[in-house]
């Protein structure tokens, strides 16, 4: 017996099977959400309730964000200016003081030894980008005084300096201070750390206020749809008229398009689909699995492992203060944050606008972003099992069997589909069953190709998506170029979790955290 046809016939008609389910429930739950944005944005605002109004406090964690922090936080000054009972803490870090001043030394050292190669980090710290070949000439020269001139009269801003400017122009503009700066010393444990040192600042002016006040986080390079903030008010306000408790958690998902107009030729052709593969899986699985969580939680039955997103995440100043604080035990806090909530039934709900930011600016990007993430998910049950020993939760069997179930699962399929769909195929083509072939193709291309169509269009039919997304304005042949790259790009963001799954297994040590360089 040829044990070549049956083995690709236990592995491909699964995996056929996997991908017929996992299209389809994107491609449904994709269109579900984005009539509910589509809703969203042609519903009057609920009459007034007897609630107290909803006030927000948005942190902005930024680490090397001098370039862009600015142009985040002029776009919430939007909102301010709109009447929105808003203020800001961006939170920045002595880190990037510590850093400069390393690489001022490294690159004083390298003009005497009249060196200029593998100091590319070292100039990126230092000085301004302008300024890199004057400092790389005077590197290769040895002359220590140009050296010495540029770097005293071209400094990189550190985000702190850069956001102080900002603060103190806006807050002049807007006629009030509603924009503060906040410097985590350099001991605090990235993000998390800065996110909490922020926390602690303004829970210490908030003093003895009980109003409802949501704390949310954004990204230096978030743009969200300001109608978040009166969505999330309404929200509220509809429970307070039926008596019922407002969300712990409101979460918003993201479009990762907005920086693709920077891009140009293959980079361009592999970001839109990734860009695209990302925003379909926030449409078509994100969404729909707040929606899912939020009844349940509600109802207090049976509810799904959930998650939170470090951008677009608005936590109650009551729920925070109930768990101290953001959580710190993991370096992905904001998965942490959805896992803790996931534990103790909090609710998280989504909203119905989106946050508009960048997807990762090349594929190595790409690949070592995934893996960061999936690092984080896959511990998640180390963290339930933390959370549930430190706050003495002891959920149902059945709720905590479902809880890593549904973790596991998730998991196993982000890790492996890629390489699955791919064994599959080949092993189809090599046992000679064109049938079998000709189905594992067909739905590659409705889960690869169907889903970079119909996000494209789905982002074109929502009010002011085309425009805030960036993909109005693509080129038709940047748009070609990407459906066809579009398979690249899903194995190329395949490698992340594949690799991060793989080390896991081997036992090897997570990568760092990874952060982009904007």
């Amino acid at each position: 017996m040829d044990l070549l046809p049956v083995l690709s016939y236990t592995i491909g008609i699964p995996a056929a099977g996997y991908f017929a389910l996992a299209a389809a429930r994107l491609h449904v739950g994709s269109a579900r959400t984005v009539a509910a944005l589509r809703r969203a944005g042609t519903q009057p605002p609920p009459p007034a309730s007897g609630t107290p109004p909803v006030r927000f406090a948005v942190l902005m964690p930024m680490l090397r964000e001098d370039r862009v922090v600015d142009r985040a936080c002029a776009h919430l000054a939007g909102a301010i200016r709109a009447g929105v009972p808003l203020e800001v803490v961006i939170a920045v870090s002595e880190r990037e003081e510590h850093e400069r001043s390393r690489a001022v030394e490294a690159l004083r050292r390298a003009a005497g030894q009249r060196r200029s190669e593998g100091l590319d980090e070292a100039l990126t710290r230092a000085v301004r980008p302008e300024a890199h070949p004057r400092v790389r000439a005077a590197l290769a020269t040895g002359d220590e005084a140009a050296l010495g001139r540029i770097l005293a009269a071209e400094p990189r801003p550190t985000t702190a300096e850069a956001a102080a400017e900002v603060a103190d122009r806006l807050n002049a503009e807007l006629g009030r201070t509603a924009f503060r700066l906040v410097t985590a010393p350099a001991s605090a444990g990235g993000k998390v750390g800065q996110l909490n040192a922020a926390l602690r600042a303004w829970s210490d002016r908030r003093g003895a206020d009980r109003s409802t006040v949501y704390v949310g986080v954004y990204d230096a390079d978030s743009q969200p749809d300001l109608a978040v903030f009166d969505r999330m008010s309404g929200q509220v306000a509809v429970r307070g008229a039926q008596g019922a408790a407002a969300p712990e958690i409101f979460q918003q998902v993201s479009c990762y398009c907005r920086n693709l107009g920077d891009m140009r030729g293959l980079r361009a052709a592999l970001a839109l689909p990734d860009a695209l593969a990302q925003t379909r899986w926030a449409l078509g699985f994100e969404y729909e699995l707040y929606r899912r969580y939020s009844a349940r939680a509600r109802r207090g039955t049976l509810r799904p492992l959930a998650y939170c997103i470090g951008h677009g995440c608005f936590v109650s100043a009551d729920f925070l203060e109930r768990i101290g604080g953001f959580p710190t035990l993991s370096p992905n806090d904001d998965l942490a944050l959805g896992y803790q909530a996931s534990l103790l039934g909090a609710e998280i709900a989504p909203v119905p606008a989106l946050d508009y930011c960048d997807v990762a600016p090349d594929s190595l990007s790409t690949i070592r972003q995934s893996r960061f993430w999936f690092h984080g998910s896959a511990r998640f049950d180390t963290d339930l099992r933390a959370f549930r020993a430190e706050l003495g939760v002891r959920p149902g069997r059945l709720q905590w069997w479902a809880l890593l179930a549904a973790g596991h699962g998730r998991n196993l399929a982000w890790a492996w589909r890629a390489a699955l769909w791919t064994v599959a195929a080949l092993l189809a083509a090599v046992a000679g069953q064109p049938a079998l072939l000709a189905v594992l193709l067909a739905l590659h291309l409705w889960y690869v190709q169907g889903g970079y169509l119909q996000t494209l269009r789905q982002l074109r039919r929502l009010p002011g998506g085309a425009d805030r997304s960036g993909v109005g304005r693509l080129p038709l042949r940047l748009l070609a170029a990407g459906a066809v790259a579009a398979s690249a790009a899903f194995v190329i963001r395949s490698l992340g979790p594949l690799t991060g799954s793989l080390q896991l297994l081997a036992r090897r040590r997570p990568t760092r955290p990874w952060k982009v360089e904007r």
